[in-house]
């Protein structure tokens, strides 16, 4: 949705380490050319990043969805030559990744947490499959982590709903040619997506899509708990550390 929930994290980060963030497209205003491929959306992207940051190393990251965005700007701009030292993926997973288990493997393990519940017990899982699956598809924009604090009203709900669908259409979609030569950070939330039925590799598939060093560390909270005020410190001390250690290296 829009980029101001980086804004505790961008504070804390100071005036060393500047952030600048980006809405998504279609967020602030209905666009027919809102793109549905994650490279359509790089496109956009692109320039405004390198007017941003026209010389010196960039440091990509993305949280959720956008982290394949990151990657694929990441890639672009290896091409042509630019230093990009770090992708930063906060709680957001590699492209195909999570994976859904073979069919047969995903209805027989529902069948067994089926059969073991009472009537009552069986009702009440039913209805948090659903959920679970709401969540997955269609994230909770009401959340408040979308939108500007006081400004959600039926037409923006309506409209970072279609935005969403198509994002995450967009994130069926991708896979990218190549792998990037960055090094990974992936920030994971403590509390795991309840998605049964998946396969969640411990490095959210990373490793099929960088040859650099992956580090991870834990944050507090579910995904959508990540970019709470009470996380703001601990991010902005991760990110730092790991930004010395490449000033170091430099």
């Amino acid at each position: 949705g829009f980029g101001f929930i980086f804004h505790g994290l961008g504070a804390h980060l100071g005036h060393q380490h500047p952030l600048h963030v980006l809405n998504a497209i279609g967020a602030e205003s209905d666009d027919e050319r809102l793109e549905q491929t994650i490279e359509g959306v790089a496109s956009v992207y692109e320039p405004q990043v390198l007017a941003a940051c026209p010389e010196g190393p960039i440091v990509l990251g993305g949280y959720s969805f956008g982290i394949l965005v990151a990657l694929e700007l990441a890639l672009r701009f290896e091409r042509m030559g630019r230093d990009v030292p770090l992708l930063i993926s906060f709680d957001g997973f590699a492209p195909g990744h999570p994976r859904l288990m073979p069919i047969n493997q995903r209805l027989a393990m529902h069948l067994r947490e089926f059969a073991r519940r009472g009537h009552l017990g069986r009702t009440e899982y039913v209805r948090a499959r659903i959920e679970a699956i709401k969540r997955r598809f269609r994230p909770d924009v009401q959340d408040g982590m979308f939108t500007p604090p006081d400004v959600l009203d039926a037409e923006m709900n309506a409209r970072l709903r279609r935005v969403a669908d198509g994002l995450f259409e967009a994130r069926g979609k991708y896979r990218p040619a190549r792998m990037v030569g960055c090094d990974v950070l992936l920030l994971k939330a403590s509390i795991p997506f309840d998605w049964q039925g998946s396969v969640f590799e411990p490095l959210y598939g990373w490793r099929e899509f960088t040859t650099g060093r992956i580090d991870t560390m834990v944050v507090p909270g579910e995904h959508l708990q990540m970019f709470r005020s009470e996380n703001d410190e601990l991010l902005a001390e991760i990110v730092l550390s790991r930004l010395s250690e490449l000033e170091a290296s430099a």
